[in-house]
């Protein structure tokens, strides 16, 4: 799903094709070997499909093939897809509190040329205490059985939970100006590759609804936020890519992300929707922010 949402907010046209592989049969000592090796399987898998189905061919205008895969390490064992509910229980109820190591691959095939190049990222996770209502929550909405790990990082329940992700890929500041030719094999245009290895934080920003009636909800899996704040109509905000927001109480807004300077923009526009009034304290305002009111004309 997180792969899919990159393509459509970077403006790509793209065609999904399930490569129906036995994930359980590719077997590697290595975990940053085996998510190669079944991104590989499945681009060999789905362009033998293709070529029987007659999608490629000499002269058609290029085309990127683009597989991948994942897998969770955490305790030193392997986390693919949970088998039940319970087995995925079992894995999120590790990370709480601790962390584990996420190991990702990407392998690109230009079906034009027959080029193709490969690369896996490792990203450690660092997670704040997961409480079990939020656990038993995620498990209950059946996402869990589907990603690697049980767990999706960017899902609105869990994300505040995220402490820190430390990422570190295996292409190396030495290699860049032999992937740079490799990108540009792949791509038609110039492509440019920046250093690897990157420190990224989970930034937070808290707001508090004060008002009878006053409601916050939020769907899309955090991409819209609806604002119920006594005017005739709800309000309604597009939360912007790198920026989720959670909403475990109707009168609790969390805003967070990786860029701290979206957070806090998006918390900013949550807030003047309806900025706190100074003689009863209502409307949105920063979870630790003070109020100092006003008192009100005495009538005589």
């Amino acid at each position: 799903m997180a792969r899919r949402q990159i393509l459509n907010e970077m403006g790509y046209e793209f065609t999904i094709v399930t490569a129906d592989i036995d994930e359980k049969s590719i077997r590697k000592d290595k975990p940053e070997e085996l998510v190669m090796a079944l991104a590989e399987a499945k681009a060999n898998t789905i362009i033998e499909k293709l070529l029987i189905e007659g999608h490629v061919e000499e002269d058609a205008t290029a085309t990127l093939l683009i597989t991948a895969d994942t897998v969770v390490v955490s305790d030193g064992m392997v986390r693919e897809k949970p088998n039940s509910k319970e087995e995925a229980r079992e894995f999120i109820k590790g990370y709480s509190g601790g962390h584990a190591a996420v190991i990702g691959s990407v392998v690109v095939s230009n079906l034009t040329t027959g080029i193709r190049k490969g690369a896996w990222e490792k990203a450690e996770v660092y997670f704040h205490e997961i409480p079990d209502q939020i656990i038993d929550s995620v498990i209950e909405e059946g996402s869990t059985l589907h990603v690697a790990g049980g767990l999706t990082l960017e899902h609105p329940l869990t994300s505040p939970f995220v402490q820190a992700v430390l990422v570190d890929s295996y292409i190396s500041p030495d290699r860049l100006d032999e992937n740079r030719a490799a990108a540009t094999d792949l791509f038609p245009s110039e492509a440019t590759l920046s250093p690897s290895s990157h420190f990224y934080l989970q930034f937070f920003r808290f707001l508090k609804i004060v008002g009878v009636g006053y409601k916050a909800r939020a769907e899309a899996e955090g991409r819209l936020l609806y604002l119920k704040l006594g005017y005739s109509h709800e309000v309604e905000l597009t939360v912007p890519p790198a920026v989720r927001v959670f909403c475990f109480k109707n009168n609790v807004v969390c805003c967070t992300g990786i860029d701290k300077g979206r957070v806090h923009q998006f918390a900013a526009a949550v807030r003047s929707c309806k900025p706190p009034e100074v003689y009863k304290g209502k409307g949105i305002m920063y979870i630790d922010e003070v109020i100092k009111k006003k008192q009100g004309k005495k009538s005589k």
